[in-house]
């Protein structure tokens, strides 16, 4: 089962290495800081977020076991109940209060609304008449190797003859699972700070054969004292200006100088055990996802070879998907041979102009003409009516026969709702989003995306890069 990422297995391996209870955290000298320890000290949140990893893979899992059980199915399968005008009308009467817009466009997004309820509901029942039929086997350990972060090549289900790993698994929720251990790594993190200057203190007091609590009480007894010029100085500086009629207290102060003197003390031990004492922090924060995915078939600007690829996922819509297609058309125009252009269409919501506006890009590529036709469609707003699309293609020189035909075709829609599919599928859902080598970018500015461009081409002179290859597992029986 192919899942479009494309897995860092450096920095995977540094994640799954924190994932394991016993794995140590960091070392201090010889002396190792379990996972665990620090878990201990972070207690419910790192707890909340471990566990909500888990939950994720399962899920995961459970939308593989899905796809593959209607992947198992016999092909093509039942449509799903069709909806008629009597279901949208009663539809718009219950929500009444919510459809006030154009009656036309209320109902046709009643009508889209209805019909993937109708899909749903025809899958689910699919599903349930696939598991009659088709053995799923889910391995017994399959919590430990999934909290486990393992991504290797482990079978942890069967459908039938369809094997699923863990790096499947690991793959399908990639965005999700690299949010949520960037969180916990982060928290882990913030947790080890103390833990390591415990240690500091416990491995010097052990060398000086006394206790940490003394070692840190003599540190602090070495504290300068405070003076009257100190307190009066602190008042001065502090007291009126934040509150010029207040009377100056200066048995208040002195304890709380007192204090920072002391603090101050003990960080000056603490910074010099540090540099006397190696230390290794071994936890660190994931490396980000890179996801496989093609453009539009023919919609390629520059060699698809070059040493730095970028994918445009776009709904043609919004002054966000404007400015950044400005910013992508330039690489396309300097003739820079080692920077390629794709664009892909991610349309998460109903939207029958911005689908059109792909339908139309895809259908202009299938005469290799689509260049002019994106170029103009996505500078357009606001987005263009199916006359004014007509009039770009025109003047792009299509042949309009052709085009029309293939605009009218029900298989190119369909075609285009798949492609947005497979890209949502894998939680990219909030276009505009522009991939450097596979790495997301959720509208860039000018100046970030010069930045990964030129650090996907220094990766690349440095390494080859990730092999990038279309996604294949369906996520559904049928659009």
């Amino acid at each position: 089962m192919t899942i479009a990422v494309v897995a860092n297995a450096a920095a995977s391996g540094q994640a799954d290495q924190g994932a394991h209870a016993d794995a140590p955290a960091a070392r201090v000298g010889d002396v190792p800081i379990a996972v665990a320890d620090v878990d201990r000290h972070c207690g419910d949140k790192c707890a909340r977020l471990a566990a909500a990893i888990v939950e994720e893979r399962r899920r995961a899992l459970d939308l593989l076991v899905e796809e593959a059980l209607l992947a198992s199915l016999p092909q093509p399968t039942p449509a799903a109940k069709p909806v008629s005008d009597a279901d949208v009308e009663r539809y718009r009467a219950a929500h009444a209060s919510e459809l006030t817009g154009d009656e036309a466009r209320d109902r046709a997004a009643v009508r889209f609304l209805l019909e993937r309820e109708q899909r749903e509901a025809r899958d689910r029942l699919l599903i349930a008449e696939a598991r009659r039929h088709t053995p799923v086997r889910v391995d017994a350990t399959i919590t430990d190797a999934v909290s486990a972060g393992n991504g290797g090549p482990r079978v942890v289900a069967t459908v039938g003859r369809e094997r699923i790993t863990a790096r499947d698994v690991e793959q399908r929720a990639a965005l999700a699972l690299y949010r949520l251990r960037g969180e916990l790594a982060r928290e882990r993190l913030r947790q080890l700070a103390p833990l390591l200057d415990e240690q500091l203190w416990t491995i010097a007091a052990g060398a000086s054969g006394t206790t940490a609590e003394r070692l840190r009480a003599e540190a602090a007894a070495r504290a300068p004292a405070v003076t009257e010029a100190d307190v009066q100085r602190y008042l001065s500086a502090e007291g009126k200006p934040r509150d010029p009629d207040a009377s100056p207290n200066p048995d208040r102060a002195r304890p709380y100088l007192e204090f920072l003197a002391r603090r101050a003390a003990e960080e000056a031990a603490l910074a010099d055990l540090r540099r006397a004492t190696p230390i290794e922090v071994l936890l660190a924060e994931p490396a980000p996802p890179r996801f496989a995915l093609a453009g539009l078939a023919g919609a390629i600007s520059g060699d698809p070879g070059a040493s730095v690829r970028l994918v445009y996922l776009t709904s043609f819509r919004g002054a966000a998907s404007r400015l950044l297609w400005e910013t992508l058309r330039s690489y396309a125009a300097s003739g820079d041979a080692g920077v390629s252009l794709a664009v892909r269409p991610l349309l998460p919501q109903w939207d029958p102009d911005a689908a059109a506006v792909a339908t139309a890009v895809a259908c202009a590529a299938e005469q290799g003409r689509w260049w002019p036709v994106l170029d103009t469609l996505s500078r357009a707003d606001p987005l263009p009516d199916a006359r004014a699309i007509f009039k770009v293609a025109r003047a792009a020189g299509l042949d309009e026969q052709r085009f029309a035909r293939c605009v009218s075709e029900p298989e190119t829609p369909t075609a285009i709702a798949r492609q947005s599919n497979d890209v949502e599928r894998l939680g990219l859902v909030d276009p505009p989003i522009v991939l450097v080598n596979g790495l997301a970018l959720g509208a860039p500015s000018p100046e970030r995306l010069a930045a990964a461009v030129a650090a996907a081409r220094a990766a690349a002179h440095d390494a080859p890069a990730p092999r990038i290859s279309a996604p294949s597992s369906p996520a559904s029986a049928s659009p």
